[in-house]
């Protein structure tokens, strides 16, 4: 049956002129027509010139369609000059046009059970009577006649008059002498109110017993006694509790009551309405509290029908629901099995300066569920949980709960043992999404992080090694446009994290600057153990294209001690995998494809099992006895042929009895220095040899050698190409080589980071420039390495160009530090323990040195020589010199530098040019000429008053061989010849003259050699 259009109008005026604006009608609740389901699509008119609208809205002409079928009208006026208005109207019912300022506006939208329907008999839709808001039929709602009642007798009517009410189960007798017959009809209550039947009903076939008398168990009137300890429901909005729902009333207290009055295991129902609440809700154990419905659109008005709560601007308390422990809610047994459902909490009245969790639980609160749950624009956490007396809850489990818009985070859970979530998501929080602290043996599935002003899912705390902990699984989860990583770990402890099928988009957005060392999947410091496969990661700015392209790694991992990765597609605005080098161990499966650039211009490296080659996979053994230089040799060989890759070493013992002659865009990656271990036992042998060789790292390895002959470690040398460029060694041990530790011939743009030599028979690092190109060895780095008992010395740098060591240590050799005709070389916040001479200058210039420290040196702390120029020393310090210490600082002749804050405990010997400042004496010397200080503790020069021939002059620079030279600055009494009659070094010394009477104020300098 087709439905009729009615034609809506009204005209909008400012006095007399006609208003701007629009009109939007949207059908609330379904309304059929013949079994045909009208659209819901809103309906929006435009004001014309005379301020008019004029629009149809669909109106159902069927009389035969039952109250739950109609439905009614959401009028929303956004005009110019006034506040947006909305307000509801009845769904017309086949009639003619209505115009919207004269038609009858329902204080609040009419529940589906409720719709209009044609008007008939006694102005009711169809003439079927509809309960009121306490579930009863008012009197006056019955037509006058009931008509054949099929079997229980003729019709009788009833009137206003000659009706007598009595209440239910009353024996009472109505005027008939009846407690409930055809004339005298009971008024039925709540169904909570009810009480179950005193003796079984018999329903004789088909119908109930005694009809008309109402005074036996079996009668009528006492079947209706269905009570609460049957269905156990109470109705917040039920006289007894009297919860108005209307948006404005303070409700707490009607609430509280009906959760109070609930049986234990029983339903908390809130029907549709906007609760506010002004203190906190605390539900009991095994109480469910269940609403109508909860919007998962994230705002209170952007769907209906629902059933929320909403905080007063008076609200007082730290969260609108609380579930407590059975101390702190004074329970007879354990706190557990409360549950919250199809309810949602919106918190968007509170303004921040009140921080308000959403739900909050403290101590020992079991297996509480939540489920179809939404909390909105809470000022502080949405859902969050915490301990007291190291009691903390447990096994919680949460499905389909939304958090939006939070100002703290979405969820937070603090060692919640057995914790299960499934499709939940925490969305637009101005802190973190889902963070997970120690949730041992825990399930997170389905769930998602989005929009979050940091990390969309933060996995961290202390989750222990003991038999109690336990890891967690992190399962078919996504994440997109965090402010921080899409998924962080830095969880210590040794209990496992899982993460599969992990879908990350556009994290790391950095309030839009993207950047910040940001990924999809960041690992970073954790010592969990973290196994992740099937990991995605794509980029991209925000909805409307503004912001930086992120996140800037597709992962990242830093400072970890095992990760294990396989079956990634990682597309980020940078690097897709990114390993800073400080990791223990990381293994990264074959099956790996990283892309960079824009997604309109992606680039692809895809790493097939072809370059990626496990070395027990290619044959070696790693069994500290099997030589395994053939199997890794032929390994090497087939990748150098497939055009570079990666040679696995899992963790073993790999004998080398021959040397292994590695290839251009190779790399060596190992499971840690401690681990994966080369062991070379042919001493006149390199380990690691190569010519020509560029582009090769070689990481988390140990190379140890037979501690004789001549052969090194690492050996590259350049023959016909330019340079030995960009290779890296991270995180490498090596150790007892008849040579060198590592030998670099022309390196160019290379990094040595955290590399540690011992006990080689050569130098710890010896990098040579070449000397037949004018290209030379440049800008390379060393940091953070070690060279400790090497026979010849530390680091040799020969010839190197734009270069520098830092945080670099050196220990129990010849020389730390030798620096041969380099140019702009630094050496920075480095030091040289118990060696000889702790740094050479050798030739060269621009070389700077700030930030050096020397400990137990048995000759020259710093030597600079061979006509060296342009060297700066700034913050050199010599400790506790060698018994065979002889100078600080050395300058041979034809040098020149420039020293800062020197603080030497031996003499320097300046026989170069040398612009110091702060000598260790006291002095400054500037280009030759000496500016000698003339006040302090440690004055050089002064003048003192003889007082009958006499005085002491107190300064640390004296010394046994110092030269004091004294003249008389204005004579006094009887003036005699002067003389050092005393001196204590380091403390003073005494100036007399031969005239006991001599009074003369004396000038006085103090000389030492240099």
């Amino acid at each position: 049956m087709p439905y009729t259009l009615i034609p809506i109008t009204r005209t909008y005026l400012n006095g007399s002129t006609p208003r701007t604006g629009t009109v939007r009608l949207q059908l609330v609740g379904p309304m059929s027509n013949g079994g045909e389901i009208a659209s819901r699509e809103p309906l929006v008119a435009t004001l014309n010139s005379q301020g008019k609208i004029t629009l149809s809205v669909r109106a159902t002409n069927d009389p035969g369609t039952v109250p739950a079928s109609g439905g009614c009208y959401e009028v929303t006026e956004t005009l110019s000059g006034l506040a947006t208005v909305t307000y509801f109207i009845e769904a017309p019912y086949d009639g003619g046009p209505i115009d919207l300022a004269t038609a009858p506006r329902l204080g609040q939208a009419i529940p589906p059970a409720v719709m209009f329907q044609p008007v008939n008999q006694k102005n009711l839709p169809n003439g079927y009577a509809g309960l009121d808001g306490s579930g009863r039929i008012p009197h006056d709602h019955l037509p006058t006649d009931i008509g054949s009642g099929g079997g229980g007798g003729s019709a009788t009517p009833i009137s206003g008059d000659d009706t007598d009410i009595q209440p239910l189960g009353s024996r009472a007798a109505g005027s008939s002498g009846k407690a409930a017959d055809a004339r005298h009809v009971h008024p039925t209550p709540p169904l909570h109110q009810l009480q179950p039947p005193t003796a079984s009903v018999n329903a004789g076939g088909q119908r109930l017993v005694n009809l008309h008398d109402g005074v036996e168990p079996t009668d009528a009137a006492t079947v209706g006694q269905i009570g609460q300890s049957v269905l156990g429901w109470i109705n917040v909005k039920d006289k007894a509790y009297g919860a108005k729902g209307d948006g404005s009333t303070n409700d707490t207290t009607a609430i509280q009551a009906a959760i109070d009055a609930c049986p234990p295991g029983g339903v908390v129902y809130l029907p549709q309405g906007r609760y506010r609440t002004s203190a906190p809700l605390v539900v009991p154990p095994t109480i469910t509290v269940r609403g109508a419905h909860a919007s998962m659109t994230g705002g209170p008005d952007l769907a209906d029908p629902m059933a929320f709560l909403q905080p007063l601007t008076t609200f007082t308390g730290t969260a609108m629901i609380v579930f407590k422990s059975q101390s702190a809610g004074g329970y007879a047994a354990v706190s557990a099995e409360q549950r919250i459902e199809n309810l949602m909490l919106d918190g968007s009245t509170l303004d921040g300066t009140k921080p308000v969790d959403g739900i909050y639980a403290e101590g020992n609160v079991q297996h509480v569920r939540l489920s179809n749950v939404t909390i909105s624009r809470m000022s502080n956490n949405g859902v969050i949980t915490g301990g007291v007396s190291n009691a903390f809850p447990y096994a919680w489990r949460l499905t389909n709960v939304l958090v939006d818009n939070c100002r703290g985070s979405g969820i937070v859970f603090t060692r919640m043992t057995d914790l299960t979530m499934i499709d939940c998501q925490a969305t637009g929080c101005w802190n973190r999404g889902i963070v997970l602290s120690n949730v041992a043996n825990s399930q997170v599935v389905g769930c998602r992080a989005e929009w979050n002003g940091s990390h969309g899912f933060h996995i961290t705390g202390a989750w222990g090694n003991g038999t109690g902990s336990g890891g967690m699984l992190l399962a078919s989860c996504s994440t997109d446009r965090n402010g921080g990583d899409g998924v962080r770990v830095d969880a210590t402890g040794s209990t496992p994290v899982s993460v599969t099928n992990l879908v990350t988009r556009r994290d790391g957005r950095n309030n839009g600057g993207g950047g910040g060392s940001y990924a999809g999947l960041a690992v970073v410091g954790a010592t969990v153990p973290v196994i992740g496969n099937t990991v995605t990661c794509y980029p991209g700015s925000d909805d409307d294209g503004s912001g930086a392209n992120s996140p800037q790694y597709g992962v990242r991992l830093s400072g970890s001690s095992n990760v294990q990765l396989d079956n990634l597609y990682l597309h980020a605005a940078q690097q897709g995998l990114y390993n800073d080098g400080t990791n223990q161990s990381v293994t990264v499966g074959s099956l790996v494809t990283t892309v960079t650039g824009p997604t309109t211009a992606a680039v692809r490296t895809v790493r097939s099992s072809g370059d990626w080659v496990n070395a027990r996979a290619a044959g070696a053994v790693g069994d500290g006895v099997t030589n395994d230089a053939p199997a890794l040799q032929a390994a090497v060989n087939a990748l150098a042929a497939a055009g570079g890759g990666t040679l696995y070493l899992p963790a073993g013992r790999y004998v080398l009895n021959a040397a292994l002659t590695w290839a251009s865009g190779v790399n060596l990656v190992g499971s840690g220095d401690r681990a994966s271990i080369l062991q070379s036992t042919n001493g006149n042998l390199d380990a690691i040899t190569g010519t020509d060789i560029s582009n090769v790292t070689i990481e988390r390895v140990q190379l140890s050698g037979p501690g004789r002959g001549a052969g090194s470690a690492v050996r590259f040398t350049r023959f016909s190409a330019p340079a030995t460029a960009n290779i890296t060694l991270r995180d490498v041990l090596i150790q007892s080589f008849g040579g060198d530790g590592v030998f670099m011939h022309a390196l160019a743009s290379s990094v040595l980071h955290r590399v540690r030599v011992r006990t080689c028979n050569g130098v710890g690092f010896h990098l040579q420039a070449p000397q037949d190109t004018i290209l030379g060895g440049s800008s390379t780095s060393l940091t953070a390495c070690s060279v400790e008992g090497c026979v010849v010395g530390g680091y040799w740098l020969d010839g190197m160009v734009y270069s520098s060591i830092s945080s670099c240590a050196a220990q129990g050799m010849p020389f730390g530090y030798r620096l041969d005709s380099c140019r702009a070389v630094s050496v920075t916040g480095s030091g040289a323990e118990q060696c000889v001479t702790g740094l050479i200058v050798y030739g060269g210039n621009g070389a700077a040195v700030t930030g050096f420290y020397t400990e137990a040196s048995d000759g020259t702390s710093v030597w600079l020589t061979n006509a060296t120029s342009g060297v700066f020393l700034g913050g050199i310090v010599e400790n506790l010199p060698g018994s065979g210490a002889v100078t600080c600082l050395k300058t041979d002749a034809g040098t020149f530098a420039t020293a800062v804050g020197l603080i030497a405990s031996k003499p320097n010997a300046l026989n170069g040019t040398v612009n110091l400042l702060g000598q260790g004496d006291g002095s400054v010397t500037l280009a030759g000429r000496t500016v000698v200080p003339t006040a302090g503790t440690g004055a050089r020069m002064g003048t003192a008053t003889l007082v009958g021939g006499t005085v002491t002059v107190n300064t640390t620079a004296i010394q046994a061989g110092s030269v004091v030279m004294l003249t008389t600055q204005t004579p006094g009494g009887t003036v005699g010849a002067l003389y050092v009659s005393a001196r204590t070094a380091g403390t003073s010394f005494t100036i007399s003259s031969n005239s006991s009477s001599d009074t003369s104020t004396v000038g006085w300098r103090i000389l030492d050699q240099s």
